[in-house]
């Protein structure tokens, strides 16, 4: 049985940003406001892993500067590029918000509308406009199914519940 996890990968840190310990963030949730109340993140693949937030700072339409407790110089900030940013569920908007995130869908078995088991979702294509499931078929088939309400009936019982688009 699998269960929805705590944490929720959100972005990555992509390299330091000057040499005080700043750190260029590439974020992965489609709304910056999102990050505004995040006060703690978890780097993915990292010991010691924990870590406070202290500044949070728009650059441009794609990234942010962060600045991050304990990450004071160039060569600690170069230790963290490359890692993934994980941040504890309860930060961000939820399902009773309309949101879900890639750890909602991921190794969840799939059923349609009559209790058909249809399968696994193994992947999350990010196609720009809606992102868009990729289901593994019992016969191991890939099936790509639209990740908007009209085809995601619920999550039930460790389930989704899913319309098959008709092609």
């Amino acid at each position: 049985m699998t269960e929805k996890k705590d944490k929720i990968e959100v972005g990555v840190i992509v390299k330091p940003h000057g040499y005080k310990g700043f750190v260029k963030f590439k974020p992965w949730l489609d709304c910056f406001e999102d990050y505004s109340l995040v006060e703690s993140v978890f780097l993915k693949d990292l010991e010691d892993s924990f870590f406070k937030i202290i500044s949070i700072v728009p650059q441009g339409k794609k990234f942010q500067i962060w600045k991050l407790d304990g990450i004071d110089s160039l060569e600690s900030a170069e230790l963290i590029s490359g890692k993934i940013v994980c941040v504890e569920r309860n930060f961000l908007k939820n399902e009773n918000e309309g949101v879900f995130y890639w750890e909602d869908f991921e190794g969840f078995k799939v059923f349609d509308e009559n209790g058909k088991e249809l399968g696994t979702f193994t992947d999350l294509i990010g196609s720009g406009g809606n992102d868009v499931l990729v289901l593994q078929d019992m016969n191991g088939e890939e099936i790509l199914i639209p990740a908007v309400k009209e085809f995601l009936l619920g999550f039930e019982n460790d389930k989704w519940v899913i319309k098959i688009p008709l092609t």
